[in-house]
Formats: structure tokens, sequence, C-alpha cells
């Protein structure tokens, strides 16, 4: 971790209790609706999930596409996906990056895509040699109770921290956006930024996220919202709210069905 050093930190007021806002970037079922751009290159069936007391891990593989698409996209659809979401850790252009490379005998468009990041993080200085294919392109995400978020790729780290507002509908979320960079870098003061949640483009994903938790925390109002039906996606969720009974002792539990 010592090789990850903060780039940034922003501090965006948004108009969702911070619970809801936990939750919204603890589980990905939603990314079917909400992000279906994602689709083509995030394979978001059958996550391997594990749970502690306090934390949730999913691992989610990029670089594949999902099994919900039909028909099954285009390497160049693919690409053009994978350019969307990883730009930056590639050395893309998200808007134009151009036609899929030359795929050599023997070898596949996954394993390309993963050597684009090494090659892409070779020239910052960043060895990911020791690293598979698979673990370049796989993502780690642990939901940490009761209100962070951690999002660990070999050469990228970002964390996420909600806490409340000014009332029970709006939170603050904390964004800390990491590099991993080379031994000799100097580590300099990250830059820190409070800014209205209209005021900057925060990425199509993002961007998407806070008009969902917008819309969610309306429908909590909603005179005939009194229970919550949650999938095995999202487990993390439930592991949250357990944890939570264990500190109020709460028992027996007030969740019905399987529990994680």
């Amino acid at each position: 971790m010592d090789d990850f050093h903060c780039r940034f930190e922003i501090s965006v007021k948004v108009p969702a209790n911070w619970k809801t806002a936990a939750d919204g970037f603890s589980e990905t079922y939603h990314v079917q609706g909400l992000h279906p751009e994602l689709l083509k290159v995030f394979a978001d069936l059958d996550n391997h999930q594990v749970f502690w007391d306090h934390v949730g891990r999913s691992r989610q593989l990029y670089g594949v596409p999902s099994p919900r698409i039909r028909p099954t996209p285009t390497d160049q659809e693919v690409w053009e996906a994978f350019a969307s979401v990883y730009s930056a850790r590639a050395g893309l252009d998200a808007a134009a990056p151009g036609p899929v490379p030359a795929i050599p005998e023997g070898s596949n468009l996954f394993e390309v895509m993963a050597k684009c990041v090494r090659e892409a993080q070779a020239a910052k200085g960043v060895d990911l040699s020791e690293y598979t294919d698979v673990q370049i392109m796989m993502m780690d995400q642990h939901n940490v109770f009761p209100n962070i978020t951690v999002l660990l790729h070999p050469d990228l780290l970002s964390v996420l921290r909600t806490r409340p507002g000014d009332t029970t509908d709006e939170c603050w979320l904390d964004i800390f956006n990491f590099d991993r960079v080379g031994a000799s870098a100097p580590r300099n003061k990250p830059m820190k930024l409070e800014v209205p949640l209209d005021s900057m483009a925060f990425g199509t994903v993002f961007n998407q996220d806070f008009d969902m938790l917008r819309t969610a925390q309306r429908g909590l109002h909603q005179p005939g919202f009194s229970r919550i039906t949650l999938s095995q996606e999202e487990s993390r969720i439930l592991n949250n709210q357990l944890a939570l009974e264990r500190y109020l002792g709460i028992s027996p539990s007030e969740i019905e069905g399987d529990l994680p």
C-alpha cells in the first residue's frame, strides 16, 4: 500500500441519506439497469463474494462481456467499452480509442486489454509484470461497515466515504483517489476540493450513481414503502445490516429469509 499516493480528495453533497449512499455502492445488481454501457465489458453475474463481521468483498472481472447481452458484443464494441471505463489506466482516448488492436495468434482481446494496462503503467514507472492478466482486469471491492467502500486494482485505489449531512435527506460523499507510482516518486500533498454536485462532471458511472441516489431517497418517503426485498447480489447490504443489529443488540435478527 505504500506505493499508492493520494492524488485528490473531493467532497460532494449528495441528496440522499448517508446510509442510502453507502448501500448504493454495496451491490452490483443495479448495473444492468443503471450502467448498461458497462455490460459490454463487465461480467456482472456470479461475482465472487466473501463476508466477515464488518467487511464484505466482491471480486468483479472487467474485460469480459456480461452474459446478459444478446447478441454477444463484437470485439470493437468491447474495446470501446473498455476505453470508456479504463482510458486513464490503459492510456486510451475514452471518446475515440480507435479500432481494436490486432490480436496475436493464440491470444484474445482480454489479454490484449490487460497488456495495454500493463504497458501504460510501465510508461509511468509502475511495474505490473508480477500480476496476471486476470489480476490486472479484476477489481476488488471492499464494503466496510458502516460507511466505507474501497475499490482496488493493482495500479489504482479509490476510497468512498459517506457521512451525515445537515438533514436526513442529504449526506457528504468523500472520494479519495490514489495512484500507484514508482518507488522514487515524490509524495505530494493531495488536492482537496469541496464541490457542489452539479458543478462538475464525475464521469459517466458516477453521474449515473448520483442520479440514482436522488431518486432512491425520494422513494424512501413513499407512503407504501414498508420493507425491502434484496437479492443475493445485494448480500453486502445484508451483511452491513447484520453488523448494525449486533451493535444495537437486536436479537433475534429482524431480517427474514436466507442470510449471507
